[in-house]
């Protein structure tokens, strides 16, 4: 897929699954496997995943407002289903998603 983020929101995206994946105890793994999905789904710059992250968290939800409804969406379900990679979603990454979709909405 070709890339159609720029690179301040795919930063953004990033900032957002930071917070998902804080609460996880199983993190290399559930990592390596979104950047996967990141690469693929939304066709991530690979230099980005590896780059330290300048992007704040009211800054990324700025950034990630302007995006169609489409993408948005895209965004929720990679959310979700990075929360129940470890087949149970914490009380926590559940507060996460709903903030992201208050903010992104």
């Amino acid at each position: 897929m070709k890339n159609q983020l720029s690179t301040q929101q795919q930063q953004a995206i990033l900032r957002l699954f930071d917070m998902v994946i804080v609460a996880d105890e199983q993190i290399d793994a559930i990592e390596n496997r979104f950047e996967e999905l990141l690469i693929q789904k939304f066709g991530f710059d690979e230099m980005l995943l590896v780059e330290p992250n300048e992007i704040g968290r009211s800054e990324a939800f700025e950034v990630l407002k302007n995006l169609h409804k489409v993408e948005k969406d895209k965004i929720i379900k990679a959310l979700e289903k990075l929360a129940d990679s470890n087949l149970i979603r914490t009380e926590n990454e559940s507060k996460i998603i709903s903030e992201v979709k208050n903010k992104l909405y």
